[in-house]
């Protein structure tokens, strides 16, 4: 039966993961671990992270084994597991950033992008704003852009992606407890609660109705939402219905002008090396992007990793290596991967996209003819996502 382990990080409170004694081992810990606090162990290896049974023995750099089973340990919050490690070496010239950025390096400002997001959460009766988009587009980064430009706010970082209850994450990282209704945040204070991987939640339809019922009854005014949503079907679950009047900053809003992409490609630190930025090259690499800035960053690694960052070579070698099945073969992140429906959930959830299409046009008299309204609907919303196969279906009716 599942308990929870206690651990506590330097300068932190302590907190907890759900682990089985006699199953789990300290090696597992550690692995939850980097599930549930990726914003701390976001660059640190896990060979770096030790784990120490008490304060006492971390003093005497006495880490456990990790092969020892978690029984008996970190059985309170009062004694909690002491996990340490060595700061992140210094940022690199050039570095794959998964998830968010590091401020402290050059990058885009998106200046445009969030006073109109900021204007949203300021609009009267307004206390919600999605960011609706794929991964890689730039959400977790525009969250941290954001507490970083609108300092006089308050901004809490909340993620669902932790494996507990969202009201459980939300009242020990954002201080709101949906249920009890309850928040401990400061009533002379401006807060903005910053969701991020609130897919991962969608199944407890009842909790965001909750969460929205709370925002117009007893949650006070100066209190507000950012819910960063990834567009996917890798749940099979659609978005909870409350969400969709609210204000939304989808897929378009995130990609970059021409201009935008650049400037990404050519500024110090993340940029392409000063060498390397070819102007048949950067054209290319911009139309190919689309604007979206998670494949410009997979161009920048791949001729980075390709040639490392001193070497000069030619405009037709770079070209080659962006334009490569290997380097596409890394864009899966940005544009999404081949999804098998094997669960019937899914199956269901994708039959449901399609019959619900909205306003279908026809393709053609004759074909809209042959086939019944709920085929059509289907067929349109097919070819709207790009799959599109109307020799093989005339042919079978």
């Amino acid at each position: 039966m599942e308990r929870r382990v206690w651990y506590q990080f330097p300068g932190r409170t302590a907190d907890f993961v759900d682990l089985v004694d006699g199953v789990h081992s300290i090696g597992d810990f550690r692995g939850a671990l980097f599930t549930a606090c990726p914003q701390i162990l976001g660059r640190v290896y896990h060979d770096e992270v030790k784990v120490y049974e008490s304060l006492a023995l971390a003093e005497e750099k006495r880490p456990l084994d990790f092969s020892r089973k978690v029984d008996g340990l970190g059985v309170a919050e009062k004694q909690p597991l002491r996990v340490e490690f060595d700061p992140p070496a210094p940022f690199p010239l050039v570095q794959i950033i998964q998830d968010g950025l590091r401020l402290e390096v050059p990058h885009l400002e998106r200046k445009e992008l969030l006073e109109r997001i900021y204007a949203g959460l300021e609009a009267p009766h307004n206390r919600f704003v999605v960011l609706s988009s794929r991964e890689g587009s730039g959400k977790t980064s525009l969250l941290q852009l954001f507490a970083q430009r609108y300092s006089h706010l308050n901004c809490v970082s909340v993620s669902f992606a932790r494996d507990l209850s969202a009201n459980s994450i939300l009242r020990r990282q954002g201080e709101v407890d949906i249920y009890q209704q309850e928040s401990t945040l400061r009533a002379d204070q401006e807060h903005v609660i910053m969701i991020d991987f609130a897919e991962k939640k969608f199944d407890d339809n009842l909790y965001w109705e909750a969460l929205v019922d709370a925002a117009s009854t007893w949650l006070p005014p100066n209190i507000r939402f950012i819910i960063s949503v990834t567009h996917t079907l890798d749940y099979g679950v659609e978005s909870p219905k409350v969400l969709k009047p609210m204000m939304t900053f989808g897929r378009s809003d995130f990609l970059l002008s021409d201009d935008e992409a650049r400037t990404f490609l050519t500024m110090p630190a993340i940029g392409l090396p000063a060498q390397m930025q070819k102007p048949n090259l950067i054209q290319i690499l911009v139309r190919e992007a689309d604007g979206l800035i998670s494949a410009l960053r997979v161009f920048i690694d791949e001729v980075v990793i390709a040639f490392g960052r001193t070497a000069s070579p030619s405009e037709a070698e770079l070209i080659t290596v962006c334009l490569s099945f290997h380097t596409l073969g890394h864009m899966l992140r940005c544009y999404g991967k081949l999804i098998e429906p094997a669960s019937l959930s899914l199956k269901q959830f994708l039959i449901k996209c399609f019959v619900l299409a909205p306003a279908p046009v026809p393709l053609r008299p004759k074909l809209e003819k042959k086939l019944s309204n709920k085929r059509n609907k289907c067929l349109i919303t097919l070819k709207k996502a790009g799959v599109g196969f109307p020799s093989k279906l005339e042919r079978s009716t």
